[in-house]
């Protein structure tokens, strides 16, 4: 829960700028669901200036990765990716990198943002736009809801498997003792998965989506918590797009 949302018995709420957002998140949540996938379609509150849904009652967070197969944790992003959704921006996976720098950004983390920002990258298709699990629940019946459809926008699938490996590499219940270790250990075992659904993923370019959300995620925590292990990491890391 934070500020834009909240719990009223058994109603979820989440409030919104006005009947534009509000429906824009309407038409996100039922083409995923046309497209097979699970979410909860949200109605529109003006009373309140929020959408609201039904709660969904099960697990959520890096506790799903001892629940279920880690391939079944990505299967949303295979209905995702056939969602009709013509009116989404294109993904800038450096937005909310950028907002965070300022005069204080050592030279050597603005450097591995251009060594990045050099290599191509190519929409084509939905992408969730902040995948990990936190995003999502698994009820009771075992059916994995995909939630939270702010972010979503056109880019490659690429775009969420790479931040989800760095999520699991930088959560404390889930990284390793050094970024070094649990970085490629987690983007191989993401790989993996995706590919034990049939799915193609590109080797090169998901590797630089890892390089760019444990960017992010390293900014997050420095400005959130106060945490600078994993920007102090990252700084004498290679690449792994490299």
């Amino acid at each position: 829960m934070n500020a834009r949302t909240w719990r009223a018995g058994r109603q979820f709420y989440k409030r919104v700028s006005g009947p534009v957002e509000a429906g824009d998140l309407i038409v996100r949540a039922s083409e995923l669901s046309r497209a097979g996938g699970k979410t909860p379609v949200p109605g529109y509150c003006p009373d309140r200036s929020a959408i609201s849904f039904p709660m969904i009652e099960g697990a959520s967070g890096v506790a799903l990765i001892d629940q279920a197969a880690l391939s079944y944790l990505l299967s949303p992003l295979q209905p995702l990716r056939r969602a009709g959704i013509l009116e989404l921006p294109p993904f800038d996976p450096f937005a909310k990198i950028t907002m965070r720098l300022n005069a204080k950004t050592p030279q050597w983390l603005r450097a591995r943002l251009g060594a990045l920002k050099d290599m191509p990258f190519e929409a084509d298709g939905v992408v969730h736009g902040d995948f990990h699990c936190g995003q999502m629940i698994l009820d009771e019946s075992g059916n994995l809801w995909l939630v939270d459809l702010d972010d979503m926008a056109q880019g490659p699938v690429e775009v969420d498997l790479g931040n989800f490996a760095a999520h699991l590499a930088t959560r404390p219940e889930t990284r390793r003792r050094r970024l070094a270790e649990g970085l490629p250990f987690w983007a191989e075992q993401v790989q993996q998965a995706w590919d034990e659904l049939g799915e193609v993923c590109n080797p090169t370019l998901f590797r630089r989506h890892v390089d760019i959300a444990v960017i992010r995620r390293a900014l997050k925590l420095h400005d959130a918590r106060g945490d600078s292990e994993i920007m102090a990491a990252l700084e004498h890391l290679p690449l792994l797009s490299r």
